[in-house]
């Protein structure tokens, strides 16, 4: 690893291990005593194909997106769903409150299998407390609706039902924009790996980073609308909103909290999805159209 922690400032970046050196565009620099002199100009190597590799990346609000083979459509074009669910809200108004870096024992896949909301009242025992506040008893529909494009999925409020606060009563409003004073949130899949979730008075993502087949990174991300994100007064608004999400115990194991809850079903999944003659699922056509999306997702990429 040529960079192994956050830096700022650096003109030159430099391996620890031979002391190879790239510029902050990628370009080989130096190289000393690869062949016995101290500037290894003459030892014959091609200094211009040995530079850093090049991947392509784009931004958007808050997130880095990375694609390593160069063959994924413009960033822009690829997230147009997102613009257009986002339209309503001034995203760039927020800023990050706090950043969680947690691992569970299971695949990655995981978070997009258990994304529905059939499992609340089970899973998050304490939190989601009522069948009715997921499902409509007259239309037997869940109260969040499934919008598909080819890239993202996203769980959005049927018109009518109660806009996602997730509490925090206190906290400004993301502002919105003009025209979209109604706009409501939601929570939207981008393939593969990136789950936000837009409410009315905060954002949270989380990224998940496979580290092996069952073991999985997840990056956690809160933000607040303006000076919310990072006042001390605020303090006292943004804990019921972190409370719920992250339980009181901030721990990823503390069973108190949405993200530790799903963690733990998850590692239960992966255990269960091993054994050799219990190899079946089903879906129900009435919460998870989002689920068999992803599936088919994943399915279409690796054709």
């Amino acid at each position: 690893m040529v960079l192994a922690q956050p830096a700022k400032g650096l003109n030159i970046l430099r391996c620890p291990y031979h002391a190879w050196a790239w510029d902050l565009e990628g370009t080989l620099k130096g190289m000393p005593y690869f062949d016995g002199t101290p500037d290894s100009r003459d030892c014959g190597l091609d200094w211009s194909k040995n530079g850093l590799v090049p991947v392509r990346v784009g931004v958007w609000h808050h997130w880095v997106f990375v694609n390593l083979d160069g063959n994924a459509p413009p960033l822009e074009e690829y997230l147009a769903p997102m613009n257009e669910l986002t339209a309503g809200f001034d995203l760039g108004a927020t800023r990050m409150h706090k950043r969680l870096d947690w691992e569970f024992n299971a695949n990655w896949k995981f978070q997009n299998d258990n994304w529905e909301t059939y499992h609340h009242v089970w899973v998050h025992e304490g939190i989601f407390t009522k069948m009715s506040e997921d499902l409509d008893f007259e239309t037997r529909e869940p109260r969040m609706q499934t919008l598909q494009w080819d890239n993202v999925v996203t769980l959005k409020r049927r018109p009518g039902s109660n806009r996602l606060t997730f509490n925090g009563e206190g906290l400004p409003l993301i502002p919105r924009m003009a025209g979209h004073e109604d706009a409501t949130g939601g929570t939207s899949l981008i393939f593969p790996n990136v789950t936000i979730t837009v409410s009315e008075n905060h954002l949270a993502s989380v990224i998940t980073d496979p580290l092996a087949p069952d073991k999985t990174h997840a990056i956690l991300g809160f933000f607040f609308a303006g000076d919310a994100a990072t006042s001390p007064e605020m303090e006292a608004f943004r804990k019921p909103v972190l409370d719920r999400w992250l339980g009181k115990s901030r721990d990823s194991r503390g069973m108190d909290g949405i993200r530790s809850q799903d963690f733990s079903i998850w590692e239960s999944q992966q255990i269960a999805r091993r054994s050799a003659v219990a190899d079946d699922v089903k879906f129900s056509a009435v919460w998870e159209k989002n689920i068999h999306h992803f599936h088919n997702q994943m399915v279409n990429a690796l054709i």
